[in-house]
């Protein structure tokens, strides 16, 4: 397809809905198809990066592996994690491995995506300190574009002194990160595995074109708080008074309240939804519009039953564009009868949640078993509808991708693909799966 080169914020803000929701930035035309990007071990200590382009509708391996790095096991204290983001601001997003280097600290190299695959674009950048990724100051990286240049920047929040976080900014130059002023303040710490942990959205939360935060949080009253940090350009600070986002349960529990950013109501505005437990083992899915200094309640939603978050039969909710209207729905992905899956779409009103259709989407998988399935959204070449892609272990340890088509009411079969080996989802070697965009015809 003929991909207009769109600012970050506009790849980021409507990648799940599935269409542009603001002004490109330029009018270069790139020449891209959809690919599904496998990250695997390639050998004792390194990391390859496959991909696999959409050939309507079916998958391709294009060109050969890109080694991008060393590896790391994916469930080591050390582990690697790997952004996809527009670093050189051409209308693709590259893929940024953060890791760990000499001195403990963060490294951060930029792969770019070309003609050949994944190349490296200049000599890494240094990021800050390091965190082991399974402690209780386990740093989080947010791709967003501060600056609103067109370029995919790096927001690293970490734990300060005095229980404080701080969110510091790497620009992107183009190649790599440079820091942008200093650390900004955005509210008090909470251990990343506790019960009140913090979490954080990013998103526009005032319609300026620049990527703020949002701080949700549990308050001492027992309630949850949402709180904007916005982005100045090269830093961030507090819009407004938090604003009540209904109730708190703790993150590790059963009935975990999970929350999805979405522009729900098409003003330009990113919302949140909040997704709980509601009675009678329901699921309430809860409207909180952005008013851009902060959330307001918009109305509740039932949207199918209830399932503990920590269970093996755990529901998942994808945002997507299912009907192209231009407005966000959810997804829901549950077990049903005879161990399959059912998908269920419920559009989005602009005020609400309501049932659109479900569909059986093959078999099930439980979500904490080794071979637990994956689900990615993706718009096939020249597709008006999104598309669940579902990847899971077929025989002789080797990995499928099926395509499930959006009609609007459901889900349609259109084929399946082999898209390399298996790794179990729980092993020290498994793999990752990336969407994005790459040149067409590389072979």
């Amino acid at each position: 397809m003929r991909m207009k080169k769109y600012g970050f914020l506009t790849l980021v803000s409507c990648l799940v809905v599935g269409t542009p929701c603001f002004t490109p930035l330029a009018a270069q035309d790139v020449d891209t198809v959809p690919a599904i990007v496998e990250i695997y071990k390639a050998g004792r200590d390194k990391t390859g990066a496959a991909i696999w382009e959409n050939t309507k509708p079916r998958f391709r391996k294009a060109g050969d592996p890109s080694m991008i790095g060393g590896w790391s096991d994916a469930n080591a204290p050390d582990a690697r994690r790997y952004l996809d983001m527009d670093v050189d601001g051409d209308g693709l997003a590259d893929i940024v491995e953060i890791y760990k280097v000499a001195g403990n600290r963060t490294g951060a190299t930029v792969w770019r995506n070309g003609d050949d695959g994944f190349r490296l674009m200049a000599d890494p950048a240094t990021i800050g300190a390091w965190s082991n990724v399974d402690a209780p100051d386990a740093r989080r990286y947010r791709a967003m574009d501060v600056n609103g240049d067109g370029l995919a920047d790096l927001v690293e929040i970490y734990k300060a002194a005095a229980g404080r976080t701080n969110a510091t900014v790497w620009l992107s130059t183009g190649t790599g990160f440079r820091q942008s002023g200093n650390p900004s303040r955005i509210g008090g710490w909470t251990n990343v595995g506790a019960p009140d942990a913090r979490r954080y959205l990013d998103m526009d939360a005032n319609g300026d074109g620049l990527s703020d935060l949002v701080e949700i949080y549990r308050t001492a009253r027992g309630t949850t708080n949402a709180t904007i940090w916005q982005s100045t350009g090269r830093a961030f600070r507090q819009s407004g008074k938090p604003s009540h986002i209904g109730g708190w349960s703790d993150v590790g529990a059963p009935d975990a309240r999970r929350y999805l950013a979405m522009d729900a109501d098409g003003d330009r505005r990113m919302d949140i939804v909040e997704i709980h437990k509601a009675a009678g083992k329901k699921t309430n899915a809860v409207l909180w519009w952005n008013t851009g200094e902060g959330f307001i309640f918009a109305g509740a939603s039932q949207i199918g039953g209830w399932s503990n978050v920590n269970a093996s039969n755990a529901r998942r909710y994808l945002v997507m564009d299912a009907d192209g209207d231009r407005l966000p729905d959810i997804v829901e992905i549950y077990e049903a009868a005879g161990r399959k899956t059912n998908a269920t779409i419920w559009r989005n009103t602009g005020r609400g949640f309501v049932f659109a259709g479900y569909s059986v989407i093959g078999d099930w998988s439980d979500v904490d078993a080794p071979n637990a399935r994956r689900y990615l959204v993706m718009h096939l070449d020249g597709n008006r509808l999104p598309a669940l892609i579902e990847i899971y272990r077929a025989g002789d340890r080797k990995t499928n991708a099926t395509v499930w088509q959006s009609t609007g009411e459901g889900f349609t079969f259109l084929t399946y693909s082999n898209i390399g080996n298996w790794s179990d989802t729980d092993a020290r070697n498994a793999r990752r799966y990336l969407i994005m965009d790459v040149p067409r015809d590389r072979d």
